[in-house]
């Protein structure tokens, strides 16, 4: 049984598109209580945390428009239509890749330096690790 205050936050729920796995919609008919024929459908979004919400209600054009269009949004068939392809933002181009990164400026801006951490050359010849840049960020106490 569920209170109203449970009943409004389950009817306020949100779903991000990005984070849907899969989305089912049925179209069924069930007879009313004074006999009457409708049309209903069901919707079932299952998200990437394992959520699970299940939404019935009378079949509307509108509504079928509606979960066509977020179907499209949450798995679209062409990669250009992903959110991360369509909200792209511009990166600086440069014929060195590696200057695009500053690992300083980066940490800097993240406030990572002024809170415990400081620059290290350990890396300076890829000795350390030939995957690992040459300057890293370390704590403080280490030596």
């Amino acid at each position: 049984e569920f209170t109203c205050s449970e009943m409004e936050s389950l009817m306020n729920e949100v779903i991000p598109v990005h984070a849907m796995e899969r989305f089912e919609h049925d179209i069924f008919t069930v007879t009313t209580a004074i006999g009457m024929q409708q049309e209903m459908q069901v919707m079932v979004f299952h998200t990437k945390d394992y959520r699970t919400l299940r939404v019935t209600a009378p079949y509307s054009e509108e509504l079928a428009k509606l979960l066509k269009r977020i179907k499209k949004l949450a798995f679209p068939k062409k990669d250009a239509r992903l959110f991360a392809f369509r909200f792209r933002q511009p990166v600086a181009h440069a014929d060195d890749g590696w200057g695009i990164y500053n690992i300083e400026r980066e940490f800097q801006r993240q406030g990572a330096l002024i809170s415990g951490w400081r620059m290290a050359d350990i890396n300076r010849l890829f000795t350390f690790s030939p995957t690992y840049p040459q300057r890293v960020a370390v704590p403080n106490f280490a030596s």
